[in-house]
């Protein structure tokens, strides 16, 4: 049965206070005093209306949409466009030079905008969801404009290059700012990053959609671009006054994970901060992001060999255009439909070892499917790859919710983003440099390899977790340096726990599904 003794939760200047629910709370209406009598309010309790303001700023994020991810269906259009066509001798546009110069950009777009998630990490836990949310909007806005203006002469090409990044960091800081909600929705994380994910991955269909306008409206790619640099600017309005201020951002998690923000600093040690966190798990760490390089590499790349899978010996394809429309449609389509699911599974098995090994197993079939020479085990494999890499970018968030403090939550996952896309950037471009197999199987083995190694890590990576047998934290610890124990009156002392037992405290919720279940959630 439900306990009938209920506690209110309020904020002094002193700190967090716990007074005992007052049954009245100053309301005459005896049906209204009786209906708060029933369910007491508290300020974790969550609403229609906040149900209603994520799903607004979901479907605003949806509208910041980077070109970056299918690049590769908007190639042969900006070459059209006379896109680096000086490169071509006596102008004779299109050449390979031209197309060659293309087809890198895309790549060094990847690279930079992996390595620099820290940036747009930092700049979310600094500044709050509400202002990278806006801002994200309107850097993908000007990114838009600034691939517009790339091929109207040959001194403003190289805004391609800038272009590209700043949409790429914009359409991820947007969708970081979802994160924002995660405290108002303490049992759920995982669904909420994989929300939030999905905007990102909604960003495949940018190249279909230029196509389709072109097509059906007759219109060049200078008027898409531009149409679609408008969007994100519609979407400021909404997020500014919808997305969750840092206010009552600190509010939620100081009541449900128990901190204060003075206990960790905000900046300039933001960075190390988040350093020291991943410090707090060396272990772990070290090792899933050893497997987290190698299978990135083959989640990531596996629609570069795309280009070259008709030449491949061992994989035919009679049209690798139908592996490309594959991949970029299911990326869409599962990060709308089947991510969320998954992050549902991820909040119910709880222990993230579990989730990880149903991630393995996917890596597994992607990588028994991926020398299958079939194009039907080619289309699945194209899929599976989709899946794996999307469970992936929700995986990571959901484990330093665990471990990393509330308002370093953005730094740390942007961090080990950075570290391991980064690395996994620079592997494939040094290690074919190595290998001296023949230019057409190169890649190919080299991608296949570098699956079968992050395989290994990943089994490793699980298996240690098992034979630890350590308890993932109901809420995150601070990280070395600035752990403390608050008392019940707010006080924090220098201490070798990491906080105050609140435990002692008669009728005092312990964890989330308490909280959940007192407040009749």
């Amino acid at each position: 049965r439900r306990e009938e003794y209920y506690m209110l939760l309020t904020f002094k200047d002193d700190g967090l206070m716990i007074g005992d629910y007052k049954e009245d709370f100053g309301c005459k209406d005896s049906s209204k005093k009786k209906r708060i009598t029933e369910k007491a309010k508290s300020p974790f309790s969550v609403s229609w209306r906040t149900h209603g303001s994520f799903f607004v700023c979901w479907l605003m994020c949806l509208l910041s949409v980077s070109p970056l991810a299918s690049f590769q269906l908007l190639e042969p259009i900006f070459v059209k466009s006379g896109l680096y066509s000086y490169l071509c001798d006596n102008n004779t546009a299109p050449c390979s030079a031209q197309e060659e110069m293309i087809a890198g950009v895309a790549d060094i777009g990847l690279g930079a905008s992996l390595v620099s998630t820290v940036l747009v990490g930092m700049f979310y836990d600094i500044f709050g969801a509400r202002l990278a949310g806006v801002c994200g909007a309107l850097g993908v806005s000007v990114s838009l404009v600034m691939l517009w203006a790339s091929s109207l002469s040959p001194s403003t090409a190289w805004l391609i290059y800038a272009g590209l990044v700043l949409s790429n960091m914009s359409s991820i800081m947007n969708g970081f700012s979802l994160f924002g909600f995660i405290w108002w929705y303490p049992t759920v994380p995982s669904l909420i990053i994989a929300l939030a994910n999905s905007t990102l991955q909604i960003d495949s269909l940018v190249g279909y959609l230029i196509k389709w306008m072109m097509t059906t409206f007759n219109a060049s790619i200078d008027t898409c671009l531009l149409f679609l640099a408008v969007l994100p600017v519609l979407s400021c309005w909404p997020l500014w006054f919808l997305l969750p201020t840092p206010e009552k951002f600190r509010m939620h998690s100081e009541v449900l994970a128990r901190y204060k923000s003075s206990e960790y600093p905000q900046s300039p040690r933001i960075l190390l901060d988040s350093i020291a966190v991943l410090a707090e798990k060396p272990l772990e760490n070290v090792m899933m992001l050893l497997a987290s390089v190698f299978c990135f590499i083959f989640a990531s790349r596996y629609i570069d060999m795309l280009r070259t899978m008709s030449s491949m010996i061992i994989v035919i394809i009679r049209d690798q255009r139908i592996l490309l429309y594959v991949f970029y449609a299911s990326s869409a389509g599962i990060g709308l439909l089947v991510t969320p699911l998954f992050g549902i599974v991820m909040d119910t098995l709880q222990h993230p070892v579990r989730f990880y090994i149903i991630l393995t197993l996917i890596l597994a079939i992607a990588l028994s499917l991926f020398s299958a020479p079939s194009d039907i085990a080619q289309i699945i494999c194209a899929v599976v790859v989709v899946l794996y890499h999307s469970c992936w970018w929700t995986f990571i968030p959901k484990w330093f919710t665990k471990y990393a403090p509330p308002n370093l939550l953005g730094t740390t996952s942007g961090l080990y983003i950075s570290i391991s896309g980064g690395g996994s950037w620079i592997a494939y471009k040094v290690i074919p440099l190595i290998v001296t197999l023949d230019s057409s199987t190169k890649y190919f083995w080299t991608l296949l390899v570098l699956g079968a190694v992050g395989f290994l890590f990943s089994v490793i990576f699980i298996l240690l977790l098992l034979g630890l047998k350590r308890k993932v934290p109901d809420i995150p610890p601070l990280p070395g340096r600035y752990k403390r124990q608050m008392d019940i009156n707010g006080s924090d002392e220098p201490s070798s726990s990491s906080r105050g037992n609140f435990n002692d405290v008669p009728g005092f919720p312990t964890t989330w599904v308490e909280h959940l279940k007192l407040g009749n959630q």
